[in-house]
């Protein structure tokens, strides 16, 4: 079977080394998030994979940002958008990601994307807040040359901290997650686990 699950736990950002909180209007910021992922699928075996990306997001309005993430793995495109009052003490939001990615793995040609759509909650600690994230994942891929494809849908959920000094986050976060559907040319598969944890470190420009 197409090895869709061991792609998608190895390849894509799983968390989100967000707040729930949106930019405001006109402000920007900027992020390193450096993590390692571990997984484990039922047919491909595990294995840990040290990672790396920038992140960069703009304030469209005062209730939605949107930014891009690149480095190692599949280059995204992230979306924030505020559920609740912004300003408010607690605040709730989506936070959509996609990526895709077109390259040889072993001499053998891979279209591949993926995608998440995560609900972040952000709860006060004081100045600092704690950031729950549930979630679902999903990832495609196909060998265009040899006509195999596959498909995961994944459930899970991310836990952070935001500790905010001035301009500046430092957020940990930790994110698990395990197949609801595994499926493809070669057969179908459900279970294994996916983990992500690094941390974040968040500057903002007003």
């Amino acid at each position: 079977m197409f090895p869709v699950l061991a792609l998608l736990f190895g390849c894509a950002s799983l968390g989100s080394f967000q707040t729930a909180r949106p930019l405001p209007k006109g402000a920007v910021e900027a992020a390193v998030e450096p993590s390692v992922f571990a997984s484990y699928a039922p047919l491909g075996g595990g294995f840990i994979v040290p990672t790396a990306k920038i992140a960069v997001r703009y304030g469209v309005s005062d209730r939605v940002d949107l930014g891009l993430r690149g480095g190692l793995g599949i280059p995204e495109v992230m979306g924030r958008i505020a559920l609740t009052d912004p300003n408010g003490d607690s605040v709730i939001s989506l936070a959509p990601t996609v990526g895709a990615w077109k390259g040889t793995t072993r001499g053998v040609a891979l279209l591949y994307g993926q995608g998440q759509l995560p609900l972040l909650i952000d709860l006060p600690v004081g100045e600092h807040a704690v950031i729950l994230g549930p979630r679902l994942l999903f990832g495609v891929g196909r060998e265009p040359d040899i006509g195999t494809w596959g498909l995961a849908i994944l459930g899970g959920s991310s836990f952070g901290f935001a500790a905010r000094v001035g301009p500046l986050t430092l957020l940990p976060e930790a994110t698990v997650a395990t197949a609801l559907l595994g499926t493809g040319s070669g057969g179908s598969q459900v279970g294994g686990l996916a983990f992500q944890f690094g941390s974040a470190v968040i500057l903002e420009f007003p």
